[in-house]
Formats: C-alpha cells, structure tokens, sequence
C-alpha cells in the first residue's frame, strides 16, 4: 500500500512515499522538500498574494508527486490552530494548497502531539527525538535511511521528510488507518 506522508509549510513541505507492507513496516520509496521562496525584497507584495503564489509552487510539485506514486492514502500532522493569526493564515493557505489532491484518497491527520509522542512517549520531542524514532522505526529497510540522505544531502531539509515519516507512524496508530488498511489488504 503507497502511503504519502506530508510536512507542510509555505516554505518547506516535506513528503515521502512509503510502501507500507502488511504487517505496517514502511520502506521509503522517494521523498523531497518543495521550497518557496518569498518575493524579492524590492518586491512590494502583500503576504497574501506572495503566499497565494508560494501555494501555487506547492500544488505543482505536489501534483507531479501524485501523478508519479499515485498514493492510496496520505497521511500528515493536523492543522493546529497558533495563536498568531499570521501564522494561522499561513496554514490554511497551506492546507489549502493540498485540498484539490485529496479528493479521491482517505486523509489521516494526527495532532503534533501525538507525533511527538510517538517519538519520546510524551509531547514535548524535539526534531532530533522524532528523527531517531523514525530511523528506529525503519531499521528494517536498510535502504530507507540512505535513500532519504542522498535524496536531500542538506541536514536541515531532512527534518521535514523526518517529520512526514512520522506522521505516517503516528497514522498508523489510528482507528481511520486500520479501516483504510483493511479494506486495502482484505482477501478476496
């Protein structure tokens, strides 16, 4: 079953596709991080058309990748609600970005929480802590953590595929994932 996991930002939108096997092991078949931008400086922008533009890049890039792997289902951290009405703004144009691709695919959203719990038993992981739960989680495949590290030489974009894979392990812990897998893996 080809699972995408996805990390978004107006920034940096992490996503792996992960085959996920019958018994719920993940082995990565691609990821990637979609940067934007923001407008030149000496561009005078609003932060919603500049934002409007940003989710424009992110849906591209995001319908080749569906296009490509033709996911069965896509997994991602819910949309939390921040108190800085900017950065909320800035999620929804996120979300709304994606909205048009999941259509015709279940969508398994777990809060931060409880991909941070996954990761360090409580919730409050860091970025490390929840990289090393899911190296952990993937020791199976010896080719997964490679594949990630050639695809994305740069440390810092890693964490946002590293974030994707964990909520694709945080879905997997969810009643949704265990309709979805079922009907999936059901013999005929």
């Amino acid at each position: 079953m080809l699972v995408l996991g996805l990390d978004i930002s107006l920034t940096h939108t992490g996503w792996v596709v992960a085959n996920c096997d019958s018994d719920d092991r993940l082995f990565l078949k691609d990821c990637g991080v979609i940067e934007s931008a923001p407008s030149p400086k000496k561009e005078k922008v609003s932060a919603t058309i500049d934002g409007i533009r940003r989710c424009s890049e992110i849906n591209a890039a995001l319908v080749t990748v569906f296009k490509e792997h033709k996911p069965l289902v896509v997994c991602m951290e819910s949309m939390s609600w921040p108190r800085n009405a900017a950065t909320a703004t800035k999620m929804a144009l996120a979300w709304g970005a994606i909205a048009p691709l999941l259509h015709d695919r279940p969508l398994i959203a777990v809060g931060p929480q409880q991909i941070k719990k996954l990761a360090s038993g409580g919730r409050s992981a860091t970025k490390e802590e929840v990289e090393a739960a899911v190296k952990k989680a993937l020791k199976h495949s010896k080719k997964s953590i490679p594949l990630l590290e050639s695809k994305l030489p740069k440390a810092s974009l890693r964490e946002h595929c590293w974030d994707a894979l964990g909520s694709i392990l945080a879905c997997q812990q969810t009643e949704r994932w265990r309709l979805v897998r079922a009907g999936h893996f059901q013999k005929p």
